[in-house]
C-alpha cells in the first residue's frame, strides 16, 4: 500500500513534457503606440540621425521596431541584426543591432525596398525572422513585435557540407560547430550537422590550426545541395621598412630608422612605433587582414595615407608630389616586391615599405 501511494504521488509530481510546436508563444511583454515614450525618444534619436546624414533622398522615412525571442528569453543580437536595401541582400546588408526589449529606430529613402532580418548567431535555438517593406515619404512605422520562432524537429534544417583545404591537405577530423551543434568531417572531408534554424548569412565555427576559413552558410530548408567551404593557409608578411620620424618628404637622412617586421591577419601597425603591430590599437595607422589566401591593408588612421610605387625600394628617395593624404584607403592585396609609401597619421612624418616574402604562418 505503502509503495502504491508513492507510485501515485510521483506521477502526479512529474511535469508534462510537450514540444516547442506544443505550446502557445509566451504574450508580448508591451506594445508599442504613437504616444509611447520608448517610442517618442527613438522617434527623435531618429530624427537627429537624419540631421547629421547626408541623405540620399528627401523626406525619410522612420522605422521603429524591438525584437524578442518567441518565449521571451534574454539575448543581446547587437551585430545579429541586417538590413537589407533595394532587395539586394547579397551585398547590401548592414548591422543594424538590437537587443530584446530595446526600442530600435531605423532611417529610410522612400520608395526603396526594404528587408529585416533578425537573428542570434551561434543559436540553435530559434530562427531567423525576416520581412519585407516599401516605405513612403516620412511615415513612421512601427514594428512592436518581431517574433524569433522556435527551432522544432518539424522546422529545423540539415546541413550537408565539405571542407576543401588550401593545398590539398587532408581535410578529415575537422571540427565544425554551430552553437550546441558539433560534429567532424569524415576521411573526404564531408560533415552534417543538423537542429539548425533556417535562415541566412549565418557563421559556422571550423577549428584546424594554421588555417582560416568563412564559415558563412545559408541555412535552408530541404535544401540538397552539398555546402562547399574552403580552408586557407594562415599568411604572415615579412617585410622591410624605413622611417623618417623629422616631418619631411625626403625618405633618407640622419634620422632614419630601419628594421624588419612581419603581419599577420588581425594585426593594427604603427609605423611611428617601429611599425609594432599589436591586436588592436586605436593610434595605428594601418591594419592587416586576410580574406581567403591573400592578405590585405586598410588605412585606419585619418590623417595616414599609403602609396603604392612602381620606384625600386633602394632607388626611393623622396615622396612622390602627386601623393595625397589618403592615396589609397585600401590595398586589397598584398604580394611580394611590392613598395609603398607611408603617411602617417601626424600628417608630417613618412616611411617606404616593402613586402619582402608571404609565408605560411
Amino acid at each position: 500500500m505503502v509503495r502504491l501511494c508513492i507510485f501515485v504521488i510521483l506521477i502526479l509530481c512529474i511535469p508534462t513534457i510537450s514540444s516547442a510546436s506544443d505550446r502557445s508563444p509566451s504574450p508580448r511583454p508591451e506594445v508599442l503606440s504613437n504616444n509611447n515614450p520608448k517610442v517618442l525618444k527613438a522617434i527623435e534619436e531618429a530624427k537627429k540621425k537624419i540631421a547629421k546624414r547626408n541623405m540620399s533622398c528627401d523626406n525619410p522615412a522612420i522605422l521603429i521596431y524591438k525584437a524578442r525571442t518567441w518565449d521571451n528569453k534574454q539575448f543581446h543580437a547587437l551585430s545579429d541584426l541586417y538590413i537589407c536595401r533595394n532587395g539586394d541582400c547579397d551585398s547590401g546588408y548592414y548591422p543594424a543591432g538590437t537587443s530584446k526589449g530595446k526600442v530600435n529606430s531605423h532611417v529610410a529613402c522612400p520608395s526603396m525596398e526594404h528587408e529585416l532580418r533578425v537573428k542570434i548567431q551561434q543559436n540553435s535555438f530559434y530562427h531567423e525572422f525576416s520581412k519585407k517593406i516599401t516605405f513612403k515619404k516620412g511615415e513612421v512605422v512601427i514594428w512592436d513585435d518581431i517574433v524569433l520562432e522556435p527551432v522544432t524537429p518539424e522546422t529545423d534544417v540539415e546541413l550537408n557540407g565539405k571542407i576543401i583545404l588550401e593545398g590539398s591537405a587532408g581535410a578529415s577530423g575537422i571540427k565544425v560547430a554551430f552553437g550546441r551543434n558539433t560534429t567532424l568531417t569524415d576521411a573526404n572531408g564531408l560533415f552534417t550537422l543538423a537542429g539548425l534554424p533556417a535562415g541566412n548569412n549565418y557563421i559556422l565555427k571550423i577549428y584546424k590550426d594554421g588555417y582560416l576559413f568563412d564559415g558563412r552558410v545559408d541555412l535552408k530548408k530541404d535544401t540538397k545541395a552539398m555546402t562547399i567551404l574552403k580552408g586557407y593557409r594562415k599568411k604572415v608578411a615579412q617585410i622591410r621598412w624605413e622611417y623618417i620620424p623629422s616631418g619631411i618628404d625626403r625618405l633618407i637622412g640622419t634620422k632614419t630608422k630601419r628594421g624588419i617586421a612581419e603581419f599577420k591577419s588581425g594585426n593594427y601597425v604603427d609605423i611611428k612605433k617601429d611599425f609594432a603591430a599589436t591586436r588592436y590599437n586605436k593610434n595605428a595607422d594601418f591594419s592587416v587582414f586576410q580574406k581567403e589566401g591573400s592578405l590585405s591593408l586598410t588605412l585606419r588612421a585619418k590623417g595616414a595615407g599609403i602609396y603604392k610605387t612602381s620606384f625600386d625600394y633602394n632607388d626611393l628617395k623622396e615622396v612622390p608630389s602627386n601623393m595625397q593624404p589618403r592615396s589609397s584607403q585600401y590595398i586589397p592585396e598584398m604580394k611580394e616586391g611590392d613598395t609603398y609609401i607611408i603617411k602617417a597619421s601626424d600628417g608630417s612624418s613618412f616611411a617606404k615599405m616593402q613586402i619582402q616574402r608571404i609565408v605560411a604562418e
